[in-house]
């Protein structure tokens, strides 16, 4: 805590050379990040061996001066040390002006899911990563069905089990595990890409069987189907479905394409 109370005296001194006027916005950002700081410099710049306290407290006014001029937020409840690294080289990188972690954020590829950065002048797809075509939806159930639901739980979970295809490369045999209504909106949605620009190998993948097999299916890692209840008494079915092949595939093809 030493090392945090030199440096708001530092920051507050050199203060002016910033912006007065954003004095208390300033200094709630700093107080905001306090946490964020000593979970960052616990990690790397602990481990930087042989550094003087003047040069760690130099390094951390450096980070501390571009957060708060770039207006740099964290509000991520349980990040971990990688989540926080990844993005903390994000958002030093020059033509990023607002960067911000969110409650549920944690690592990516690149950028950490849950991260919003704010750049002047570039595109960044590796940033965006494969999560483009994840899915989170909810569905509210009659309130008289919760006890019946209760009792039946077991069971219902062995059905979604045995119905929804589940974990990494898990996808149905054959399009008849996918509804007739379900193919006829998936349909729709290609004869409205084709109506527009695209490029002929994604149109091509996205006809293809395996496109078409990976809908109605869940994912591997952090995606989830479960059955809720609010505090009214509620049912809910929520399901937070992965990107799955077609997401991977296109953010690969359009990555490739921008390197």
């Amino acid at each position: 805590m030493r090392v945090f109370r030199n440096c708001l005296l530092l920051w507050i001194r050199f203060l002016p050379l910033l912006d007065l006027e954003n004095f208390f916005q300033y200094l709630f950002l700093f107080l905001q990040n306090v946490y964020f700081f000593q979970r960052i410099f616990r990690g790397p710049f602990a481990q930087a061996r042989g550094l003087t306290s003047i040069q760690k407290l130099l390094k951390l006014l450096v980070a501390l001066f571009d957060m708060v001029k770039k207006f740099v937020t964290n509000f991520a409840l349980e990040p971990d040390a990688e989540t926080l690294e990844q993005f903390r080289d994000c958002y030093s990188q020059p033509y990023v002006v607002k960067a911000s972690l969110m409650p549920d954020a944690h690592k990516g590829y690149v950028a950490p899911i849950g991260s919003v950065l704010v750049t002047k002048g570039y595109l960044v797809p590796a940033w965006v990563g494969y999560d483009i075509g994840c899915g989170m939806t909810v569905a509210r159930l009659p309130k008289n069905t919760l006890e019946s639901l209760r009792k039946n739980a077991r069971k219902i979970h062995g059905e979604v089990v045995k119905e929804v295809p589940m974990g990494l490369g898990m996808i149905h045999k054959s399009e008849t595990g996918i509804s007739e209504n379900t193919r006829k909106k998936y349909a729709k949605i290609l004869s409205r890409f084709r109506e527009g620009s695209y490029n002929k190998q994604v149109l091509q993948f996205l006809e293809s069987g395996k496109a078409m097999r990976n809908l109605g299916t869940l994912g591997h890692g952090n995606h989830f189907v479960s059955l809720n209840f609010d505090d009214a008494g509620y049912p809910w079915i929520v399901v937070h479905s992965g990107s799955r092949a077609v997401g991977h595939w296109v953010a690969k093809f359009y990555m490739k394409q921008s390197s």
